[in-house]
């Protein structure tokens, strides 16, 4: 079954984000040296979604879910039935998969994640990128600021 898989805050200003959702949830917030990706976050263990921080694009940007499905295509097929909109083209991701951003009915902006052969939920892999690459490791662990 589809599920979340990647979500992405909007920021102003990422690093009072970073500090913000570090302190009260104990994510891992560390560098992300990809396109239109700031910040990358670890939420929590094995099979845990993670996301990214971004650049705001505009004052009233939600924060975007994206969704693993097995097949792009057909899933994009099965917004426009039921009402939806693609607002984006196919975008890939080298290595990982390809995504589009949609709309729902009601006017919320959601993604569809369609991860590369092999790395399928259905063959025990997971449905997101890696996250435990050599780029993150050197970064240092935020520490909650103590309560008053």
């Amino acid at each position: 079954m589809p599920s979340v898989t990647w979500f992405e805050i909007p920021a102003r200003d990422p690093e009072r984000a970073r500090r913000f959702y570090a302190e009260i949830f104990g994510w891992q917030i560390r560098p992300f040296p990809a396109p239109n990706r700031r910040w990358l976050i670890r939420t929590a263990g094995p099979g845990a979604s993670a996301g990214a921080l971004t650049r705001r694009e505009a004052a009233d940007q939600p924060i975007t879910l994206f969704i693993n499905v097995p097949f792009l295509d057909e899933y994009m097929r099965k917004v426009k039935e039921c009402g939806g909109e693609i607002l984006s083209d196919v975008e890939e991701v080298p290595d990982w998969g390809c995504f589009v951003t949609c709309r729902d009915p009601e006017g919320n902006r959601f993604g569809l994640w369609e991860s590369v052969q092999g790395r399928m939920p259905q063959a025990g892999l997971p449905a997101t990128p890696p996250v435990e690459t050599e780029f993150l490791s050197p970064e240092p662990e935020l520490e909650p600021r103590p309560r008053e």
